[in-house]
């Protein structure tokens, strides 16, 4: 996957804002200082795993048949894993849930990171495979 440049005009807006806010709350200097502080962590940990990818925790990931998937991380090595019965998908973000062993993990995806028809395809793979085309449930529905 590649690098995404809509990660980074995501990421660094809606930090600036949580920072922008801050003097406008009641918080002791203290509280300002650890809010500020933990703004600038997320940012600099979200940014360096998703925008910049030095510390990205997979290179590849791999559906297989049904839920099987395949994660190749950084040094080369391949763990297999089982996608979630759900995911979000949209047509600007698309999210996976997977488990690897006891660990449960996400991977967000956005369209600038793979080729257009591959993220088109990602897309309809999920809302078919992963049932997430089906309508929502409409038995609390009133009828007159």
């Amino acid at each position: 996957m590649q690098t995404s440049r809509l990660a980074a005009l995501w990421l660094l807006p809606l930090h600036a804002a949580g920072v922008a806010v801050l003097p406008f709350t009641s918080l002791p200097f203290w509280g300002l200082v650890a809010c500020l502080l933990a703004c600038a962590g997320s940012l600099v940990w979200y940014w360096s795993r998703h925008v910049s990818r030095r510390q990205a925790p997979l290179r590849t990931f791999i559906w297989k048949q049904g839920r099987d998937c395949e994660v190749v991380d950084d040094d080369g090595a391949a763990v297999a894993g089982t996608l979630a019965p759900r995911a979000f998908v949209m047509p600007w973000l698309v999210i996976l849930y997977y488990r690897q062993g006891a660990r449960h993990h996400s991977l967000f995806i956005l369209p600038d990171m793979l080729p257009a028809g591959t993220f088109r395809r990602l897309r309809v793979r999920l809302k078919t495979e992963l049932g997430q085309a089906q309508p929502a449930d409409r038995s609390c529905r009133r009828t007159a």
